[in-house]
């Protein structure tokens, strides 16, 4: 039997880097608190890479685990420069938008936001959980598990390790 194609691919040279939680969390804080007029995928990438050097980081890799941050930080940057060009519009003329100090009206309004966009996000994702769910017990069902076979307790691994 010829080998097949996958088996004259070659290995990668560097090893693979393992995105921990606290990554993912750093990731998605950052992409939050975006700032600039836009938001692009290859821009994140780079502060991405500056941050940890030692990971391949490719546009698929980011969204799988930011995704919806990233949506939520592109809804809000329209928003904010559509804002920014009504209020122009008003006033007449082209002001430069600074960072309001902490304590401010300003500010405040725009924590809100902030965390009324991170309320949509939780939101979002419970729904998505709330599905997965659903259809993992509806495959539980279908596959004649019983409720017993579904709340036994997970075995730890053993890797014939010592725990010295």
């Amino acid at each position: 039997m010829p080998p097949s194609p996958r088996a004259n691919r070659p290995k990668p040279t560097e090893p693979r880097f393992l995105v921990t939680p606290s990554i993912k969390e750093w990731l998605r804080k950052t992409i939050l608190t975006w700032r600039g007029p836009t938001i692009e995928w290859e821009d994140v990438r780079r502060v991405v890479q500056k941050k940890y050097p030692r990971g391949i980081w490719k546009r698929q890799s980011l969204a799988k685990h930011a995704q919806a941050a990233f949506d939520a930080t592109k809804r809000r940057l329209e928003q904010e420069r559509a804002d920014e060009a009504e209020a122009r519009a008003k006033a007449g003329k082209a002001a430069k938008r600074a960072k309001p100090k902490s304590g401010t009206d300003e500010f405040y309004a725009e924590r809100i936001i902030f965390l009324e966009e991170r309320v949509h996000e939780f939101a979002t994702e419970n729904d998505r959980l709330k599905q997965q769910f659903v259809r993992w017990q509806r495959n539980a069902f279908a596959a004649g598990m019983t409720m017993q076979q579904l709340d036994r307790p997970v075995l730890p691994i053993d890797r014939g390790q010592a725990d010295e």
